[in-house]
């Protein structure tokens, strides 16, 4: 028998649809990692983590490489927050005033 005359048979991909919240979770995170990205790089661009590392009291034993990473996270955690604070303010329904007539 062919498998591709099996009617019960699906090769297919399974479709699963996200919920809304899902949707929102997964859009804040990926602009925010994105934002994160593009900031960072023009953050090192001009900053070197080193640098940083030598103004801290008392001065934390980090690497560079260390320093490029807690940079990108900070940045990342900033722009999370600020996507989160998007979408909530965008998904919350305010009562519209009623005009005076």
């Amino acid at each position: 028998m062919d498998a591709g005359s099996d009617p019960q048979r699906d090769d297919g991909p399974e479709i699963h649809e996200l919920s809304r919240r899902q949707r929102d979770a997964a859009v804040a995170g990926w602009s925010s990692f994105l934002a994160a990205a593009f900031g960072s790089m023009v953050l090192f661009a001009f900053v070197d983590p080193m640098t940083l590392v030598e103004v801290t009291e008392p001065p934390l034993p980090v690497e560079r490489m260390t320093g490029y990473a807690i940079g990108f996270f900070f940045i990342w955690i900033l722009t999370a927050a600020s996507a989160a604070l998007t979408l909530y303010l965008l998904r919350t329904s305010h009562a519209e005033p009623q005009p005076k007539d």
